[in-house]
């Protein structure tokens, strides 16, 4: 399902289901995974709430559709800023992709800046 279609049937109130891959036995090694648990998300979301260290004001752009989502994600889960959802999601894709990340910048070259 891509993101147009969660968004509409998030926008229709439908309840989606967990889609699976086909002919796949594992999930994606760094996937960004929602919790399937309510109580699970639920805690999260105050983790995301108490976290102090994000100072939410550089612009972020982002699709519309994403935003709807983000936007619905913060009043489902009570969140005090989008920012902080935003921000939380980042700094763990980083940090599961650091090595990969670190090698990539370091592989760039730039004839202003060597």
């Amino acid at each position: 399902m891509n993101i147009k279609d969660l968004t509409k049937e998030i926008k229709a109130g439908k309840q989606t289901k967990k889609e699976t891959a086909p002919n796949k036995k594992e999930p994606q090694k760094n996937a960004i995974r929602l919790p399937e648990e309510q109580n699970e998300f639920d805690n999260i979301m105050q983790k995301i709430n108490d976290l102090d260290h994000f100072s939410g004001n550089a612009p972020v752009y982002l699709d519309k559709d994403l935003h709807e989502v983000l936007i619905k994600l913060k009043v489902a889960g009570e969140l005090k800023k989008v920012s902080n959802l935003i921000s939380y999601l980042v700094e763990n894709f980083i940090k599961d992709n650091i090595n990969s990340i670190h090698k990539t910048l370091n592989n760039k070259k730039n004839r202003y800046l060597d």
